[in-house]
């Protein structure tokens, strides 16, 4: 997406400047042409929908009943994951739209997970099971960008579009 630079200049303390060459493997300019505004734009899309909605979050849950809040949020994660690389094929209008959609989907997940926890487990052990619920979102969040990483560069389902199918499977 951003081009690498070709060399990095490095000053020492002797006020030499060394120039390190980085060897060139060509450009792999990726499958789209989006400037760095784009990109900020369709990195932060996700959060825009997370932000604002996370408040809702709990009251929904406390409206229509935390499992169904939650199977939706999870469905709707599901299915935005399957079509995200047509949406970004298509437009990347289309894909912010689907990255804040998601955003919006995942926003009600610890709300109605601790709804879940407030009705289903017993009061001495709740710290527990929350301490659980925190730990294992960032264990999912370290295995997820690893194995995120590892799809991205193999060929496998065409590289990038490997990690939004498979997470979209496995959401199912």
């Amino acid at each position: 997406m951003v081009k690498k630079p070709h060399a990095i200049y490095n000053i020492t303390k002797k006020g030499t400047t060394t120039i390190h060459k980085t060897p060139s493997y060509g450009h792999h300019g990726g499958e789209f042409e989006w400037n760095e505004a784009t990109q900020g734009v369709v990195l932060g899309a996700f959060y825009y929908g997370y932000m604002i909605f996370q408040i809702f979050g709990g009251r929904f849950t406390e409206l229509f009943g935390a499992k169904w809040i939650l199977g939706a949020a999870m469905f709707v994660s599901c299915f935005v994951n399957l079509i995200g690389p047509i949406a970004a094929r298509k437009s990347v209008t289309l894909f912010i739209t689907s990255r804040a959609i998601l955003g919006v989907a995942q926003s009600v997940i610890f709300p109605s997970s601790y709804g879940l926890f407030c009705k289903w487990i017993p009061e001495t052990e709740r710290g527990t099971f929350l301490a659980m619920l925190n730990v294992g979102g960032s264990i999912g969040i370290i295995l997820s960008s690893s194995i995120s990483g590892f799809l991205c560069s193999t060929d496998f389902l065409d590289g990038w579009p490997a990690v939004f199918y498979v997470t979209g499977f496995y959401l199912l």
